[in-house]
């Protein structure tokens, strides 16, 4: 198909209209030609998407788990040496990561108000200065898609053998 058909076929346009159009330099047509390729036009029409544009999610959600990962290194093990981490386990491991409910926006407020209230086996005083650090580290330091990560894909955050010692995080 030439790139006039597509053009004609995407603006529902006659030849004379698409051509008309082209004289006067509509917006619509520059823009659509300086920023899609014909392959993108075609994969639109015959798709109805244009699949390169459809998957910036998933490249945003691997670049968080991915910085997760590398932030939880640094501070958990740099910082806290453990204690901290093994509460934000035993958190993450009672959040059930297919809940919906949990979104990027609020994930990060709603992971802070769970450590706050989170109520563990350990000494309370202990339990709270570890829980206060855990907060802190959150808030300060991971972006909120990166806590939406740390509760979506845990295993995929946590989970590499050696770097805390032989802990895996496991549900």
């Amino acid at each position: 198909m030439k790139l006039e058909e597509i053009y004609m076929k995407l603006f529902d346009f006659s030849r004379p209209t698409y051509y008309k159009k082209k004289r006067e330099s509509v917006p619509a047509l520059s823009l659509i030609e300086r920023y899609f390729s014909e392959k993108d036009l075609l994969e639109y029409l015959e798709k109805g998407v244009v699949s390169k544009y459809e998957n910036n999610t998933d490249a945003l959600l691997d670049q968080a788990i991915f910085s997760a990962k590398h932030k939880s290194i640094t501070y958990f093990e740099q910082i806290d040496k453990l204690p901290s981490k093994q509460i934000l386990f035993d958190i993450l491991k009672k959040i059930d990561s297919n809940d919906s409910s949990f979104t990027v926006e609020n994930s990060k407020m709603r992971l802070i108000d769970i450590i706050s209230g989170a109520e563990l086996q350990r000494s309370l005083i202990k339990n709270s200065q570890k829980q206060k650090l855990l907060t802190l580290l959150i808030e300060k330091y991971f972006s909120k898609i990166e806590v939406y990560a740390m509760i979506k894909y845990p295993k995929e955050v946590f989970d590499y053998a050696g770097l805390f010692g032989q802990t895996k995080f496991e549900k």
